[in-house]
């Protein structure tokens, strides 16, 4: 039996995925720039940003993953799914979360690659995937996703002219190989920094607590 998916992961996998994610973005915009550059105005106002939001949007991913364990222990993987053209078993092969009615969707494939995939609910209701056409032959993709947690793929493939379109990969990789030189250059250098706006911003509301009027000119 196929062990049950672990979403949650350890604190430090979070922040070390959010600092990536903040590495990938600062590296993109820096170069050779001074303090009177637009560019380094933008360099700095991601990384401030980025800064100020760390711990919330990591605690976000956190919650989101543990609510997802808590629906797969809620909602059992439907039994006895049958492809609708060989009528043998199906596979389960990934979840579906966060849908508009549904807390949590399973998705089945046929062992022997029949096509569509199958979407079932809690209560063992199918959605077939509608197959996608292939936009050089006009013929079926077939949609394959892969994996569970990290490594989820999702691929669309032709099988008569075999061409692969709409490939996407989870957020999630190894961020363990995070240069720490990285990590103090792009997600500390600015820590605790405010923003220019965000400073005017407090200090409109600072004195308009104090009863001072804003005069108009």
């Amino acid at each position: 039996m196929k062990a049950k998916a672990k979403f949650r992961k350890t604190d430090s996998s979070y922040l070390d995925c959010y600092d990536s994610h903040t590495i990938t973005m600062l590296q993109g915009i820096s170069g050779e720039f001074n303090s009177s550059d637009l560019e380094f105005d933008l360099y700095k106002t991601i990384a401030i940003q980025r800064g100020n939001m760390k711990h919330l949007v990591v605690q976000e991913m956190i919650d989101g993953d543990e609510m997802k364990e808590l629906l797969i222990d809620r909602f059992q993987v439907p039994k006895h799914v049958t492809c609708e053209v060989c009528c043998f078993p199906m596979r389960f092969c990934t979840y579906i979360f966060d849908t508009e009615d549904h807390p949590v969707l399973f998705v089945f494939e046929c062992l022997k690659d029949h096509i569509p995939k199958v979407v079932v609910d809690s209560d063992g209701r199918r959605y077939d995937m509608p197959a996608q056409k292939c936009s050089d032959c006009g013929c079926d993709m077939t949609v394959s996703l892969e994996g569970l947690n990290d490594e989820l793929v999702v691929n669309h493939s032709c099988h008569c002219c075999g061409k692969v379109e709409d490939t996407a990969k989870a957020d999630w990789t190894d961020f363990s190989q995070i240069q720490e030189e990285d990590r103090k250059n792009y997600c500390y250098s600015f820590a605790g920094q405010d923003l220019f706006f965000l400073n005017l911003f407090g200090l409109a509301e600072a004195l308009n607590q104090m009863g001072v009027e804003r005069v108009s000119s």
